[in-house]
């Protein structure tokens, strides 16, 4: 591996980021991105691999790195490669599979992606993808990353909360960064039962849809507004309380 490409170590509770740390996140960011990449986005499972060592292919085209410090949250990523929804092929969201993976990695939450897998795992009723998310042991919240186009009005990040059934201290967060405009709930809802959100929700898991804006990532995005969202998003995560036993008797009755 290059320094670039080695892996970030989570921590208990990451410190306020510097310029170094900001520089030496975006640099692994994109590193990770190169697997996705691949082939116009057709992704390798071989440079994953190697990028990630971490990472497990879960069944074909579905790979996950287990939570280290918070297994009870996991962010997924089902359109970080090209993908075909309906017989028609749809392009990539580009950056969301390695910021999934780059989040698990600075917080030590579960992430789960797709490279390469058959189908659209936000649309079809039945996906491996989603197969695998509900094997996931004790799963308490969600947070689902899909990329958005870039138009002049638009927000940096539009979150979706289908239900209701959210993280309620994510998406305080989230609303209350000064960096980053934020809408909810105006034109991708996740209320569809096709959605990972809502089928997450429906099985006592708080879950969220999050839709981030071209500009903030790669491979259009310029590291700053990049490194304004990781550093957003990571705070957000680490505002997630961690569940407690009475917390689990209750969402497991949901």
């Amino acid at each position: 591996m290059t320094p670039q490409s080695e892996e970030i170590q989570p921590t208990d509770a990451p410190g306020a980021p510097t310029a170094a740390s900001r520089a030496r996140l975006i640099a692994r960011w994109d590193a990770i991105e190169t697997a996705f990449a691949a082939e116009y986005y057709s992704g390798e499972s071989q440079l994953l691999t190697t990028a990630v060592p971490r990472i497990r292919k879960a069944v074909e085209g579905v790979f996950v790195i287990h939570g280290s410090r918070r297994p009870d949250v996991v962010v997924t990523a089902v359109h970080g490669t090209n993908h075909v929804r309906d017989g028609k092929e749809k392009w990539a969201d580009r950056g969301t599979g390695s910021l999934a993976i780059l989040l698990s990695e600075i917080t030590g939450c579960t992430a789960l992606v797709t490279l390469g897998a058959d189908g659209d795992g936000n649309h079809d009723f039945t996906h491996p993808a989603k197969t695998v998310l509900l094997d996931l042991p004790g799963v308490r919240t969600l947070v689902d990353l899909h990329g958005s186009a870039h138009l002049p009005d638009s927000p940096d990040i539009e979150i979706g909360t289908a239900t209701g059934y959210v993280p309620d201290e994510f998406i305080g967060s989230v609303t209350a960064n000064q960096t980053l405009r934020v809408l909810v709930d105006v034109a991708r809802t996740a209320r569809n039962a096709r959605r990972i959100t809502m089928l997450a929700q429906t099985h006592g898991i708080r879950a969220v849809q999050l839709e981030i804006d071209a500009l903030r990532r790669p491979p259009v995005g310029n590291p700053a507004p990049r490194a304004e969202l990781l550093d957003a998003l990571t705070a957000a995560l680490v505002a997630t309380p961690v569940p407690t036993p009475a917390d689990t008797t209750a969402e497991g009755k949901r």
